[in-house]
């Protein structure tokens, strides 16, 4: 059984590398109203965020899994673009769905469209009720 990562970025941490200094950017503290210095790896990040988890407590990754490959693909992407190369319709597909996601992928965003009637069956889940916060799906479309 592979091991998965507790910690799940809804700010992608190879996206956030790209706007570091001698590895940490700054991030200001809405509460505290404080701005530090921060390392990726601690920013944009909540334990278990992506994870499905159903009532007996077993957690299922297939979020995780496939956000991960959409993150792995865009790095090659903004590789490209810093190396100012020209893009493929490959490559500007992969982007506008990166971007697409980050919409999505917060945890502040799209309440009542996260919380819509979804079909759970199929991953295992008995209904919607047995998901401790809402979450959507997604896939590569191929």
């Amino acid at each position: 059984m592979p091991s998965h990562p507790k910690r799940h970025h809804y700010l992608p941490e190879s996206y956030l590398k790209r706007f570091t200094r001698q590895k940490a950017l700054w991030v200001y503290d809405v509460e505290t109203k404080q701005l530090r210095p921060q390392t990726p790896h601690d920013t944009g990040a909540i334990g278990y965020f992506n994870a499905l988890e159903d009532k007996d407590g077993n957690r299922s990754f297939v979020i995780e899994e496939a956000l991960s490959e959409i993150e792995g693909a865009t790095v090659q992407v903004m590789q490209r673009i810093e190396a100012r190369e020209k893009l493929s319709d490959e490559d500007r597909h992969t982007l506008a769905h990166f971007v697409a996601l980050q919409m999505l992928r917060g945890p502040d965003c799209c309440g009542p469209l996260l919380r819509s009637s979804v079909t759970w069956h199929a991953y295992g889940f008995p209904s919607y009720s047995s998901i401790n916060r809402p979450v959507l799906f997604f896939g590569s479309g191929t």
